[in-house]
């Protein structure tokens, strides 16, 4: 907590972006054809299955079918890309404010605020669809890549990326395979990696 409260000193209100993804992300899926799929409720125009952290136990207990199509992903041997079943979209919300963040970056949150953050000005929170990661979360780092260089521009300041847990295999391979390095030197100032969990806890018996 010292590293962190010195750089935001000596930050000069660098906008700073908290990684919230697994298990905290809203989750929903959109069906564009109901009637591929009439496991499915038609009724429902966006299906929410995870809630922050709470699941949609009433959806997955009277559809499990259901839930296993929009869960899964297949090789598109057209594009050869990994994609989801045709006609189904599930993902999270993406740039969003810290309102539900508190659990995770309680004691944290409330020191960048008091230094004059603010939500959607220079304090952003980043959500990314976990069950899916890393396959669908080049969708999302687009987005955070726009809205950092956004950011930059009407600021000039670059930005520090804070994350915790296993949010740090989404923040690490955005750095590591998805930007280049000039672009990392020139829009962002630092990462802080908070117990971070690279690749997955271990089992403790």
């Amino acid at each position: 907590l010292l590293c962190f409260s010195f750089l935001l000193l000596t930050s000069s209100l660098k906008p700073i972006y908290l990684v919230i993804g697994y298990g905290e992300s809203s989750i929903y899926s959109r069906i564009s054809n109901s009637d591929l799929y009439p496991e499915c409720p038609s009724f429902l125009d966006s299906i929410i299955i995870q809630n922050n952290k709470k699941f949609n136990t009433n959806f997955l207990s009277r559809y499990p079918k259901c839930a296993a199509k929009l869960l899964r992903v297949q090789f598109n041997t057209s594009t050869k890309t990994i994609d989801q079943l045709p006609g189904i979209k599930t993902e999270s919300t993406y740039l969003n404010d810290t309102s539900i963040l508190s659990d995770t970056f309680g004691s944290i949150l409330n020191k960048i605020k008091r230094l004059g953050y603010q939500d959607n000005i220079d304090l952003f929170s980043v959500g990314y669809n976990y069950f899916f990661h890393p396959i669908s979360s080049f969708l999302v780092y687009e987005k955070l890549k726009k809205k950092i260089e956004e950011v930059y521009t009407r600021t000039g300041q670059k930005s520090i990326i804070i994350c915790s847990g296993q949010d740090s295999s989404f923040s690490s391979i955005f750095l590591s395979n998805y930007s280049q390095t000039e672009w990392i030197k020139h829009y962002i100032d630092s990462v802080i990696f908070l117990s971070p969990t690279f690749a997955g806890s271990p089992s403790l018996s």
